[in-house]
C-alpha cells in the first residue's frame, strides 16, 4: 500500500581482514641501446579470502550505549537464524568484488637506474 514501516539508521563497526591469493610473473625486456634490460613484473590477484570480527553495533532505533548493543545483538542473532545463508553470500560477493578490483597490476622496474648509484660525498677534514 505504499505506508512506511520503519525508517532508521544503525552505526556499527568491526575489524575486516582479506587474505589475497596472487600470481606473480616476471619477464625481462629489451631497451633499444642499452645493455641492461627492464624488468616487468605483474602481479594478478587470483583469489580473496575477506573476513571480519567484533561486530558491534553502536547507534541503532534513536538510542546508544549498551542499549544499541542490545538490540545490536539481537538483531544480528535474528537475521542469522532467519537467513543463515545469507552473511556467506555477502562474503562471496565481497570476495568477488575484491577480485574483480584488484585485477592485474604490472610494474616497470629499469635497472640500469638501479644501478646508477651516486657515490656518497665524503667530507675529508
Amino acid at each position: 500500500m505504499g505506508a512506511r514501516l520503519y525508517s532508521g539508521e544503525t552505526k556499527g563497526r568491526c575489524n575486516i581482514g582479506v587474505t589475497l591469493s596472487c600470481e606473480a610473473t616476471s619477464r625481462l625486456e629489451a631497451v633499444p641501446g642499452n645493455f641492461i634490460p627492464n624488468l616487468l613484473v605483474r602481479l594478478k590477484v587470483t583469489a580473496a579470502d575477506l573476513a571480519y570480527s567484533d561486530l558491534s553495533v553502536d547507534h541503532t532505533l534513536g538510542v546508544g550505549g549498551d542499549t544499541a548493543k542490545l538490540l545490536g545483538d539481537a538483531a544480528i542473532g535474528f537475521v542469522k537464524t532467519a537467513k543463515p545463508n545469507l552473511e556467506k553470500d555477502l562474503l562471496a560477493k565481497a570476495n568477488a568484488a575484491v577480485v574483480k578490483a584488484a585485477d592485474t597490476k604490472e610494474v616497470r622496474i629499469e635497472l640500469d637506474k638501479l644501478l646508477r648509484v651516486k657515490s656518497p660525498v665524503v667530507n675529508k677534514k
